[in-house]
């Protein structure tokens, strides 16, 4: 028989499954991202309650397989932030989240920091007064965790210990460049504000860090060669205000 194992979790994304199960992706604190299925699901819900709810951290008994699909046999609530339902933006926000640990993150790889990082990111937008502050912190941290955070005390082209006039961000080179070096890559201008808001967003440094949300934004899209589908639902919520 698999083995049975309790971890705290996210729900990530869920697919159809048949026409009564569901398979999921979570992100748990003993395994890391993974994959089970869900059965009976979709048609009754007393089995799961409210955990399987978006933004609900939860107790997952797991039977686990070597090899396969898991099976998910109970989930508990544990936790939950009512706020972030309040309003558009701050579902967005939440959503970009779970969507961003989904794409940051391997099948398998057990990182206990990563989740206190999204429990931390949950909890912040559901009490802050500035949403994309909020989100843009919490992405930060992700991409720290996760390596993939662009080089910003120095030009990844020469060298030149920053800051420098004219700081433009290497995409493809995944840092900053100054105003005198070349690059055949993907790059971008920064606006003005934009280098040292990037400098306190990810040096965790107070005040304003909206200055840079384009620019991690374009960072983003690039190295995970997609945009998200959550940024599809906040341009859909800028356009209808």
């Amino acid at each position: 028989m698999p083995a049975a194992l309790k971890s705290d979790a996210f729900l990530l994304r869920a697919t159809k499954y048949g026409e009564a199960d569901q398979i999921l992706t979570l992100y748990t604190r003993a395994l890391g991202k993974c994959s089970c299925l869900a059965k009976n699901s979709r048609l009754s819900r007393q089995r799961f309650g409210s955990a399987l709810q978006p933004f609900c951290k939860f107790e997952a008994l797991l039977r686990t397989r070597p090899s396969g699909l898991g099976f998910l046999e109970s989930a508990l609530p544990l936790k939950s932030w009512p706020s972030l339902l309040d309003n558009l933006e701050r579902i967005g926000g939440g959503y970009r989240l779970l969507e961003l640990a989904d794409s940051l993150e391997e099948t398998g790889a057990v990182h206990a920091e990563f989740f206190d990082a999204l429990e931390m990111g949950l909890s912040n937008l559901a009490c802050s007064e500035f949403v994309d502050e909020a989100v843009l912190r919490s992405e930060a941290r992700f991409l720290l965790l996760a390596g993939w955070a662009p080089r910003l005390d120095a030009c990844v082209s020469c060298r030149r210990e920053a800051p420098f006039a004219r700081p433009r961000l290497s995409l493809s080179e995944g840092g900053l460049l100054c105003g005198d070096c070349r690059t055949e890559g993907s790059w971008m201008s920064l606006g003005a504000g934009c280098g040292q808001a990037l400098q306190r967003l990810f040096g965790g440094q107070a005040g304003s860090v909206f200055p840079a949300k384009e620019a991690l934004r374009r960072f983003v899209e690039y190295q995970l060669g997609k945009s998200l589908k959550s940024e599809s639902f906040e341009r859909s919520l800028r356009e209808a205000l």
